[in-house]
């Protein structure tokens, strides 16, 4: 999503609309935060049935993205979904330092690699809590 808006931020876009839906604990997911996505005046009740809530993005959060080369495929899929792409270059330097091969043992060693960013970056508290997290 946050490619999509980075995309179209770059032709000219002022608002982005964005379908949220609901989690496996009827909660309702406002899609990347990081974003600034909110509901939609108007949307704020909605039963599980209904998962059609629209949010608008702000875009000067918007990051372009360029592509780097991965130490290993998929690494910079993955930080971009802990919104953590801007650590690309440091997490391939610790996957060539550890001999890391594969998008598991990167996940595997997790704690490892956050405390070589916290060294070798600015990684912020919540930044290394959602790179701990075990459920992605």
């Amino acid at each position: 999503l946050r490619l999509v808006a980075g995309r179209a931020a770059a032709l000219g876009a002022s608002s982005l609309r964005c379908r949220a839906r609901f989690t496996e604990k009827g909660k309702l997911l406002v899609p990347c935060k990081s974003l600034g996505f909110t509901l939609a005046a108007g949307e704020s009740q909605f039963t599980e049935d209904m998962s059609d809530a629209v949010s608008e993005a702000d875009f000067s959060k918007v990051k372009d993205y360029k592509h780097i080369p991965e130490a290993v495929p998929g690494l910079q899929t993955w930080l971009l979904l802990l919104c953590l792409e801007d650590r690309i270059e440091a997490a391939n330097e610790w996957c060539h330092e550890m001999g890391a091969a594969t998008l598991e043992e990167v996940i595997e060693s997790r704690e490892d690699l956050a405390d070589f960013l916290q060294e070798h970056s600015t990684l912020t508290p919540g930044e290394r809590e959602a790179l701990l997290e075990r459920d992605r």
